[in-house]
């Protein structure tokens, strides 16, 4: 009896039957392995502000990493931006809090989804990443 497939994080495997008999790895879509908790956790890391030039230095080959390091890395620009556009009384002050505010929560978002595996876009951001090259 074949195990049953099961989805987690946009990815499929083979779970163990009744019989013990063990299924496929974890794969993703794309044919590479799940990330490791230590790729997860780097690729979570590189949310954080100017810590995401680490997963852009350490993680050079990994796709997965670079992937949510460069989004990270836009989040900083646009981070820097709004507060560059700060300067300007009242206006400034306006955008850069609602800025700011869609910027946390797309941090968290990111985190969450690097966190649980996902390759995951951010939405209006994420298209300025894949351009990003290194």
């Amino acid at each position: 009896r074949a195990g049953r497939a099961v989805e987690w994080a946009g990815c499929t495997s083979r779970v163990t039957n009744k019989s013990g008999v063990l299924g496929t790895p974890l794969l993703c879509f794309n044919g590479a392995a799940m990330p490791t908790q230590t790729e997860r956790l780097l690729a979570a890391i590189g949310y954080l502000g100017v810590l995401c030039i680490l997963p852009l230095v350490l993680e050079r080959k990994n796709s997965f990493v670079q992937h949510h390091g460069k989004q990270g890395l836009v989040l900083l620009f646009a981070w820097v931006i709004l507060w560059i556009g700060n300067i300007v009384p009242f206006l400034g002050q306006i955008i850069w809090l609602i800025g700011s505010i869609a910027l946390v929560i797309l941090m968290v978002m990111g985190i969450l989804n690097a966190f649980s595996g996902k390759m995951w876009e951010m939405p209006y951001l994420g298209v300025y990443a894949k351009r990003l090259k290194f």
